[in-house]
């Protein structure tokens, strides 16, 4: 279950719940508050003690290091990927998973979009970046 980190303590509850009579396995990914939901928050003790017992694994993501991203970029973009490109998305992005995947069709479309202002030199490729950078919610 995607965005998991949505859930109120009912919801987990009925999860606990679910879990409690069928034993069906639940994969829950979210943000960091997933995790404080769980390890954190303001639930009450005998809730957060019933969730966090029914935890076989979790595991944090760090963020993406610059040859992940590079990685992604190339297999996204091509070839064409420069260093320089790396470096800036990398940093746009903070090396967030998601940034990074969100911003790469922006900047196909953008550059679809000014195709022959790519092929006179009028845009730059760190211009588009810019301007997909702005649109992610970071």
């Amino acid at each position: 279950m995607d965005q998991a980190n949505y859930l109120q303590e009912r919801s987990l509850g009925t999860l606990c719940f679910l879990w409690e009579k069928r034993r069906i396995p639940i994969v829950m990914v979210g943000i960091k508050t997933l995790f404080e939901n769980f390890y954190q928050s303001k639930l009450t003790e005998d809730v957060r003690g019933q969730l966090t017992s029914r935890i076989a694994l979790r595991y944090l993501l760090p963020k993406l290091t610059k040859v992940e991203t590079e990685a992604i970029l190339r297999h996204a973009l091509g070839e064409e990927v420069t260093n320089e490109m790396v470096e800036q998305i990398h940093q746009v992005t903070g090396g967030n998973f998601r940034s990074v995947d969100m911003i790469i069709p922006r900047i196909l479309e953008i550059e679809r979009r000014n195709r022959q202002k790519f092929a006179d030199g009028a845009v730059k490729m760190n211009e588009v970046i810019k301007v997909a950078a702005a649109h992610l919610m970071i």
